[in-house]
């Protein structure tokens, strides 16, 4: 057992820095609650979802759009995806350009940063269910693909404003509680990261 002694000498300076903390802390703990003593409430950021209604919005709802996050509090916005496949034909579509553009400037107007979802497909949760190891290897190297490419030409990374790569598929524990597939898991992640960081 370790013999812990409290100094005896009571104008020692561990004492009095000890005493001096003891004092304080509560004080400084009161003084924090007070109006105008803390932090406010603010949003960090949010996400927009895009969907084909936000193609229509012009460059002064993207501009409203983006004062009012900011008003918020908001430092950064986060494109959940960058595109939605896996469906096929007129179902399969990316943002355009020019509208990514616009979020990215109206963004950049009023001082918030812009996180990029890599586009998503929609069959992720029917890939995780199935019991084919083969069907999830497939579905794994069909997206790592998809998001390769994507990455290789999309320009968003040059962005002044832009803060980064999104991952917008849910890696919840379920799905993913076996040794196995955690490790097709990792090794798709590993393959991602490096894309994005190669794509940059």
């Amino acid at each position: 057992m370790t013999d812990v002694r409290q100094p005896t000498d009571l104008s020692s300076p561990l004492r009095r820095r000890l005493l001096r903390a003891a004092l304080l802390a509560p004080a400084a703990a009161a003084l924090a609650t007070l109006p105008g003593c803390s932090t406010p409430p603010h949003f960090d950021g949010s996400f927009i979802q895009p969907w084909r209604s936000h193609l229509d919005l012009t460059a002064q709802d993207w501009q409203r759009h983006m004062a009012l996050a900011r008003q918020l509090g908001c430092r950064q916005i986060v494109v959940q995806w960058a595109g939605l496949y896996g469906s096929g034909g007129d179902a399969d579509w990316d943002v355009p350009d020019p509208v990514m553009q616009l979020i990215f400037s109206t963004a950049a107007a009023e001082g918030l940063q812009v996180r990029v979802g890599l586009p998503y497909h929609s069959g992720w949760w029917k890939a995780l269910q199935a019991a084919d190891p083969a069907a999830l290897d497939a579905f794994l190297a069909l997206t790592l693909d998809h998001a390769r490419r994507y990455l290789q030409r999309a320009p968003w990374a040059r962005q002044a404003n832009f803060s980064g790569w999104y991952l917008p598929y849910e890696l919840e524990q379920f799905h993913w509680a076996q040794d196995d597939r955690q490790q097709r898991l990792c090794t798709w992640l590993a393959a991602l990261s490096a894309a994005a960081k190669a794509g940059t």
